[in-house]
């Protein structure tokens, strides 16, 4: 790509950790091959010290609406626990206002030629529908950067079902007006709302709704850029427009590449740091966030911890634990160091390739070992029975922890068995990547493309 003095302004917009990180990896090859100047506005105060000295961050703007945003998510929760909507509306339709006015002093102010977010069907602190509409009114390009499974209805629902204030047959007003902001929910018989009413009038006062928030890209965002054809597939049937998809591979999916092309090495020299047995297998092992996604209290989450790894214990293999960057490894340490079973100081995506077995729940890293070739076994004792796997080929989901640990063992014990669960996969693998370490470049073509059409 031809490069010239002047470096176009792309606005990455991250609101957590995990989509902050992917936004890293294409903002720094944006930066590293000069193909335009990455600059951050990072929705959460806190995250400002940490990336100004790598990036340059948008911060002063915060300062004018701080008092305010304090003051009303007072008021708001006091009015929403008593149930008073006209009030709940007022109030977070004044702050998507400001919001939009903020939103449109920064574009003005740093004319990007696109914007990065990590979704278009969140509320969150009113930054993200309002740079999408912000980029409406301004005719700049807003692109959905995925960087994991995004949740599906059943996933939705799960979290939404027994909140009153979101069923949608107790409030005619709401099911006539907003028919796309509802979906049935089969296991209750009733209709279920995705926000409450005073949340969908207050985003339709300044055009902000999100057209279907079911799925994600069915909000009002120009583009979204997914890993497959698996996912672009899923994403259309579930109600996203086909115009808006491009099929890009996940920024973390060249590092998989790369790692997998080094697996060898990789899985050497972890054997070595962690006193592995060289005659046995690894089994990586990825425990659920069960308090962290709200499922359980912390208390309890720690008690399945300690029964998933007295499970893996007392399988004849090198078992490793991955945390997930949500879970706080301290709340955990107690119940880990019950076992003589170490947990990993690397990220999952840097060791992922070296494992013979890849264990976890639902988890959008299913497809890292999917992708990678490693045999995945998913455990759901928890009776989620979610049905985004159903159709891969190779991965096998166990549903108590007796039959799961049998299946370990048998597997460790059957080297072939391994190798045809390898192979089975691998068919799914193309349809979720291309996995031919230039996912970066094609993501950062689509963002700095001067050719991208304004829909």
């Amino acid at each position: 790509m031809k490069k010239s003095n002047y470096l176009p302004v792309v606005l990455f917009v991250p609101s957590s950790d995990a989509n902050r990180r992917e936004m890293a990896i294409v903002a720094r090859y944006l930066k590293l091959n000069e193909f335009a100047k990455p600059i951050f506005f990072p929705e959460k105060i806190r995250d400002l010290d940490s990336w100004q000295d790598e990036f340059t961050v948008i911060k002063n703007l915060f300062d004018p609406i701080k008092v305010y945003d304090y003051l009303v998510d007072i008021v708001h929760k006091i009015a929403f626990f008593k149930r008073k909507h006209n009030l709940n509306k007022y109030l977070l339709s004044f702050k998507l206002g400001i919001r939009l006015k903020q939103t449109i002093r920064i574009l003005k102010k740093i004319s990007p030629i696109s914007i990065v977010l990590r979704g278009d069907r969140h509320l969150g602190n009113g930054w993200e529908p309002a740079f999408i509409r912000a980029g409406k009114i301004l005719n700049i390009p807003t692109i959905v950067l995925t960087f994991s499974y995004t949740s599906n209805p059943e996933t939705l629902l799960k979290r939404r079902r027994n909140k009153k204030q979101l069923n949608a047959d107790e409030d005619n007003f709401a099911k006539k007006k907003y028919p796309n902001q509802f979906y049935f929910d089969k296991k209750t018989g009733s209709n279920i709302l995705y926000r409450p009413r005073y949340a969908l009038e207050a985003l339709n006062d300044w055009i902000m709704l999100p057209r279907y928030p079911w799925v994600m890209g069915g909000g009002n965002s120009d583009y979204i850029l997914v890993a497959g054809k698996n996912t672009k597939e899923r994403l259309i049937k579930l109600g996203c427009y086909e115009k808006k998809i491009r099929i890009t591979g996940l920024a973390v999916h060249d590092d998989l590449y790369i790692n997998h092309i080094n697996k060898i090495i990789i899985k050497q020299r972890l054997f070595e740091k962690y006193n592995f047995i060289d005659s046995k297998p690894l089994i990586i092992l990825s425990p659920a966030q069960l308090y962290e996604e709200k499922f359980v209290e912390l208390n309890t989450a720690r008690q399945e911890l300690e029964k998933l790894i007295f499970l893996c214990s007392n399988i004849d293999a090198n078992v490793l634990i991955s945390l997930h960057p949500r879970m706080n490894k301290k709340l955990y340490l107690e119940s880990i160091s019950k076992f003589d079973i170490p947990v990993a100081d690397e990220n999952l995506f840097e060791i992922i390739v070296s494992a013979d077995i890849f264990s976890s729940s639902y988890s959008s890293t299913v497809e890292w070992a999917v992708i990678c070739g490693v045999p995945a076994v998913i455990y759901d004792f928890y009776q989620l029975n979610y049905s985004r796997y159903n159709d891969y080929k190779g991965v096998v989901v166990n549903k108590d922890r007796t039959s799961y640990l049998n299946y370990l063992n048998e597997l460790i014990a059957n080297k072939e068995k391994l190798r045809l669960m390898s192979e089975k996969q691998l068919a799914k693998a193309r349809e979720l990547s291309p996995f031919d370490g230039c996912c970066l470049e094609r993501i950062s073509q689509i963002i700095i493309n001067k050719k991208l059409v304004y829909n």
